[in-house]
Order: structure tokens, then sequence, then C-alpha cells
């Protein structure tokens, strides 16, 4: 036999009130349902719109690989979000989008004047690019890691962030994650 007190709590209301659901997945903004604050800014505001739409036809051609060194879109949209929380909304929001869209337009495989690297992780071995942003490759000429010396601007941070002087170079992505590399002479 149920105690009586049991029946009143099972029966209560507030065990059958609907839960919540979780958000939808998505990696570009909702602009047919805004739900966060950035997705109502960037969709209110036709050059951050431009930005997104941008941003979903590169998404469309190519496909990041998988790499501690890159951050997954989901994680890009996630910390985007984060904009909403800065003063300076906006332009966090700018200077995400336009970090991410330097991070989609990197090439995806080494070219052949990549330079060789030795670094603490051993899956690095090349680096394209300059000391503003800099592309970081496999053995097999794949891209592991896009690091950018840009400094945190509005609230936002590149992914990884990279440091260095002369052949030397320190990567940190904002998780912490780190390795430190050797510039071979050409």
């Amino acid at each position: 036999m149920i105690p009586i007190g049991l029946m009143i709590v099972l029966a209560s209301p507030l065990q059958q009130a609907a839960a919540i659901p979780p958000p939808i997945p998505q990696a570009t903004a909702d602009c047919a349902r805004p739900v966060y604050a950035t997705d109502q800014l960037v969709c209110g505001d036709p050059p951050l719109r431009a930005l997104d739409a941008t941003m979903r036809q590169r998404l469309r051609q190519i496909a990041l690989p998988s790499s501690s060194w890159l951050e997954d879109q989901t994680a890009w949209l996630r910390r985007r979000s984060l904009c909403a929380f800065s003063a300076r909304h906006r332009a966090c929001t700018i200077a995400a989008y336009r970090d991410r869209l330097a991070v989609l337009g990197v090439p995806l495989s080494a070219p052949p004047d990549a330079r060789q690297v030795r670094c603490d992780d051993p899956g690095i071995v090349t680096r394209y690019g300059d000391d503003r942003l800099s592309m970081f490759y496999d053995a097999k000429g794949a891209l592991v890691a896009v690091a950018s010396s840009a400094t945190a601007t509005d609230d936002w941070r590149p992914f990884v962030n990279l440091r260095g002087r002369g052949r030397r170079l320190t990567l940190q992505t904002v998780t912490g994650q780190k390795t430190r590399c050797t510039m071979f002479r050409p």
C-alpha cells in the first residue's frame, strides 16, 4: 500500500510538467527560429547576416578534419554565442566570424613550400603561413591546426593562439592545450 503523502507527491502537477527540450543542433545562425541572443543579433544585422551566409557556403564546400587543434563547428558556434555576454556584443560577434572564416579558408593540404617544424606534438611536422595566420600539417600533408597571432579583441579569442620569435613558436588552444615548435632553416 502506498502512503497518502507519497500519492500526493506522485500526483503533483510539478511531476507532470513538461521538460524543456534541448537546443536544436545548428552550425550557423538559425534565422528561421532565432532563440539565442547572438542569433537574433546576426539575423537582424545585414553585415553579420552576410558573414553568416558566407560561412554557411564555405561549410557546404569543405569539412575540417578532426583534430584537437581544430575547433569543430558546434564548439565554435557555442563560443560565438557567448559574445552575448560581452558589453560589445556586435564587435565580439564580428571578430568571431572573421576568425572562423579565416580558418575555413585555409588550404586543407600542405602546400609544396610548407616549412618543416619539430614540435612537442609529433603529429605536427610542417607550417605554412606567416606570423599572423599559420597552418600546421601532419606527415601526410593533412591540416592539423590553424593558429593566429591576433590578440584577443572584444572578448573574442582565436581557438589556437600563435606566439613566438624567430624559429621558436608556441601554439596554445583556448582550452589550454599547448605545444612548442622549432622551425627548420630553409
